[in-house]
């Protein structure tokens, strides 16, 4: 078997030495330069980050003969921006490359338990991301229907998508996602407005379009 690229998940997994020791770092390394020269095939080395690393973005971890014995680097990291952050995209840069530049960072998406290049998502996998964004919409509005709670289509202290934001687990959908979401359900009248109060205060709350969704 003359492999073409062989992966390291993760280092902590085959290496017993002190990773802050520069010696026994660059060793390593060094075995597995040598697997690379006898049969021709890529050596990917796996590592998760240091706090530090994540913190001021390097994504380095142990000392610096992990990123300087080898000959190239690539970082994976989250993206700044919440709402592709909520969709599961991740940025993958090159960090160090001897042998070619470095290039331009790489959008990646999940896309059906796996990371792949941003925009190759099948129209039938966005649809399936979009509707699970749909779900959640018309669980939280059901929720806040059935409490009593009235909340509007409009940015305010009242406004749906940025409460239902609030109502999510940690890494769940953004606001932005919900106004998305928002949009969608009322043009396939999942969802409608409600007239509350005085006629004359002309005040409007989101409700849920009966059998959409159970309180």
């Amino acid at each position: 078997i003359r492999p073409a690229l062989v992966v390291l998940d993760n280092v902590a997994a085959v290496f017993a030495g002190n990773q802050n020791d520069r010696v026994m770092v660059r060793t390593f390394v060094n075995l597995w330069r040598r697997i690379a020269r006898s049969t021709g095939a890529g050596v990917l080395l796996l590592d998760h980050p240091s706090l530090s690393g994540l913190t001021n973005g390097t994504g380095r971890g142990g000392n610096m003969d992990w990123r300087n014995s080898v000959r190239a680097a690539l970082h994976l990291k989250a993206t700044d921006d919440r709402e592709e952050a909520a969709r599961g995209v991740r940025i993958l840069e090159c960090v160090k490359n001897n042998y070619a530049p470095l290039g331009s960072p790489t959008k990646l998406e999940w896309v059906d338990g796996v990371l792949a290049p941003e925009g190759t998502a099948s129209p039938h996998q966005r649809r399936a991301a979009e509707a699970d964004a749909d779900t959640r919409f018309l669980d939280h509005l059901a929720n806040v229907n059935r409490l009593g709670r009235d909340v509007g289509e409009k940015p305010g202290p009242n406004y749906a998508a940025a409460i239902f934001e609030k109502m999510e687990e940690p890494g769940g959908y953004t606001s932005a996602a919900f106004a998305k979401a928002m949009q969608r359900l009322f043009r396939d009248g999942k969802i409608a407005l409600e007239s509350v109060g005085s006629p004359s205060r002309n005040k409007k709350r989101l409700v849920v379009v009966n059998g959409q969704a159970a309180p």
